[in-house]
């Protein structure tokens, strides 16, 4: 025997077979309401009315579920599309609002990450940049051995100052007095340091101060290295004793150290700036090795001599020869920063 193949037909017809039995029944059963005298002729009125009113609200009740019935198929399948277009219109909405805010959130977040990173980067040139300045902002007022190392290994970290050394004028008179200022190994410092067999490293340098006469001869020039232990006044009043006993300067002709560390204290942050590229700083190029502020501002470094207030810089091959003097510079000045020029450069020959 064969069978028939699942097609969807037999349900379908025994939907109208319910339909139109229920139909059916109904008719039946409202057409029964009034011919219910007939069928119990002994009922009394008000039971007659009772039992035609169940009769008839069941009839339309059976009426109305075939027409409910009939009618279902199409309301569900309305109701299914419905629902399908609701929900693939509220997934797919849903779906890209998801996309959307997922996206928004990660660049949102590698925002802020990138934000968070570049403060902290910034944050950290600002740090830096005050530690170099606080090393050199109002340092003539307190001129400590512990600020004064700091500041000499930053700039030697920078390479700021020539051979870590930094002379200038003692008086307002050129070439009477100047002082010079370096950090350096102790004199008698061995070729080797014991413990490591290497040459000895910069933890090994010290402060030295150094007056320096007119006359340049260097065994009336006193150099006292300041120790820990020392205030700057001893290290003053030892240079003093020894200009007075070598009989370049008596003791009695006070070195006013205001000033010679005011323009100290000018020339380094000029130096430090100006390898920093800090904004408004001299524009030098090399170490720096001298510093005269007298009737123009000069610095002497190792590559030229610079006087910014009238944009001036001559390299120091220039200086084979003490060139023309510039109009604008007062002649002693002028001849004596480029005698210092042409001696610079001639001993950066000879080490050659």
């Amino acid at each position: 025997m064969s069978q028939v193949p699942d097609s969807g037909v037999a349900p379908k017809n025994t939907h109208y077979l319910l339909v139109a039995l229920l139909a059916a029944g109904g008719l039946l059963v409202g057409v029964a309401a009034y011919f219910v005298s007939r069928l119990v002729p002994d009922m009394g009125d008000d039971d007659l009315a009772v039992t035609q009113s169940i009769l008839t609200n069941l009839g339309i009740g059976f009426f109305s579920a075939a027409v409910l019935f009939l009618l279902e198929p199409k309301f569900r399948r309305a109701v299914k599309a419905d629902v399908t277009d609701t929900v693939t219109d509220t997934v797919r909405t849903a779906t890209e609002g998801l996309k959307d805010e997922v996206r928004e959130a990660v660049q949102e977040d590698f925002e802020d990450r990138f934000a968070t990173l570049a403060d902290r980067i910034n944050a950290r040139y600002d740090a830096k940049l005050k530690e170099q300045s606080d090393l050199v902002s109002d340092l003539s007022s307190d001129f400590t051995h512990e600020r004064v190392s700091k500041l000499f290994e930053e700039a030697a970290t920078l390479r700021a100052l020539h051979e870590n050394a930094l002379l200038v004028e003692a008086d307002d008179e050129i070439g009477n007095l100047r002082v010079r200022f370096s950090w350096h190994h102790p004199h008698g410092t061995p070729w080797t340091d014991p413990s490591t067999l290497r040459p000895p490293g910069d933890d090994w340098n010290e402060v030295h101060i150094a007056a320096w006469p007119s006359t340049g001869d260097w065994w009336a020039s006193p150099e006292v290295a300041w120790t820990p232990n020392m205030t700057f006044e001893d290290v003053a009043l030892e240079l003093a004793v020894g200009l007075n006993s070598s009989g370049s300067r008596g003791l009695a002709e006070r070195i006013q150290w205001g000033p010679i560390l005011q323009r100290f204290e000018t020339a380094v942050k000029a130096a430090i700036e100006s390898r920093m590229k800090t904004e408004g700083a001299p524009p030098l190029e090399g170490g720096l090795s001298e510093f005269l502020d007298h009737e123009n501002t000069w610095y002497l470094t190792n590559r030229g001599l610079y006087c910014p207030t009238h944009n001036s810089a001559q390299l120091l091959a220039d200086f084979e020869e003490i060139p023309d003097q510039p109009p604008w510079a007062g002649r002693r000045e002028w001849f004596f920063i480029a005698s210092r020029a042409q001696n610079l450069r001639a001993s950066a020959l000879d080490r050659r």
